[in-house]
This record gives C-alpha cells, structure tokens and sequence, in this order.
C-alpha cells in the first residue's frame, strides 16, 4: 500500500510519501547477469506464460538479434531463458523489452538503482529448476566463461564457443517472503 500526502506550509508545498510492505522471512540465492567487466548476459525470467509462447518469442529474438544459443530452464512458475554472450546493459535492456518476460523483473536495475539481473538458484517450494531445452545457433560472439562454467557444472550442458578470460561472476543474496 502506498499513499502520498501533501501539505501546504508558509506558502511551500510539501509531499510525503508512505508505503507499506510485508516483512520478509526468508534469504535466497541467485546468479546475476552482470560480468567483472562491465558487460552482461541475458537472462529472462517468463511468470505463468505457456511454453509455446516463450519458445516463438525466443526463435525471434534470437534470429533478430543474432544471439547464440539460448537454455531453457523449467522453474516452479514459468520458464528461466539464458544466453552466455556478453552485452552492454543497454543492448539487454532493448532485448529484454522486446519479450514478454516477467515486467517487474526487466525492471529491476530502474527500480532499484542495482544494474544487473538475478535469477534464483536455490530451490523454490522443494522444486529444482531444470533444463528443458536448448536453441542452438551458428552465431556466436564472446561468452562470459563463469556463466558458462556454472551451466556446465549445474546442468551438465555442452556449451560451444568462445570463453573470454573472466574468472568470477556476481551471486546475489536477496530477501523474500514465503
């Protein structure tokens, strides 16, 4: 819940703004997007869209992109997309707005100020997210070898191209209320 009230004191107005929110209980764990470098890999997050949705749109915006290949994550609400090419914030940002991800989740980084996308890696309800799928494809630009190493070592994937020479990545802890 959120109000906002105004006041008018010696001539000078005045806002207050006050909101309410549930206390969170509980820490969960995830990857972020964000690189050591500076660049980021695309991760989307699909709530509650069918699959045959989520699969049209990422034949599309991988052949209008030029992107290499993108996994697909089965999650207990939906679908995780990820692809290990690096970009600038801003070439994911236009590519995330372009699907019909989760709003709330594109909108992170202009919400709260953080520039990088998480997605869970910790269990939700007792479910594990799985890999589903892969969409193979002949372009292929330089990946973030730590993404890639944790697809591997996490999912068993056969990751093809070119590794660049970063050695870490980012892993975020963030409050949630279950």
């Amino acid at each position: 819940m959120k109000s906002r009230l105004t006041l008018n004191v010696f001539n000078k107005e005045i806002t207050l703004f006050f909101g309410v929110q549930n206390q969170y209980n509980k820490w969960k764990t995830g990857i972020t997007n964000r690189c050591k470098d500076g660049q980021f890999v695309l991760f989307l997050d699909y709530d509650k869209v069918p699959y045959s949705w989520v699969v049209d749109e990422l034949d599309h915006i991988q052949k209008h992109h030029k992107l290499g290949d993108i996994h697909i994550f089965q999650t207990n609400n939906g679908y995780h997309a990820i692809n290990t090419e690096k970009r600038s914030f801003q070439e994911i940002l236009k590519i995330m707005n372009q699907t019909s991800a989760d709003i709330h989740f594109i909108n992170v980084p202009l919400k709260y100020g953080k520039k990088a996308w998480t997605l869970r890696i910790s269990n939700k309800k007792g479910k594990m997210i799985k890999h589903i799928s892969t969409f193979p494809a002949k372009n292929k630009k330089v990946m973030s070898a730590p993404h890639n190493w944790y697809l591997r070592e996490m999912y068993g994937l056969v990751i093809n191209g070119t590794d660049d020479e970063e050695q870490s990545f980012y892993i975020s802890k963030y409050p949630i209320n279950e």
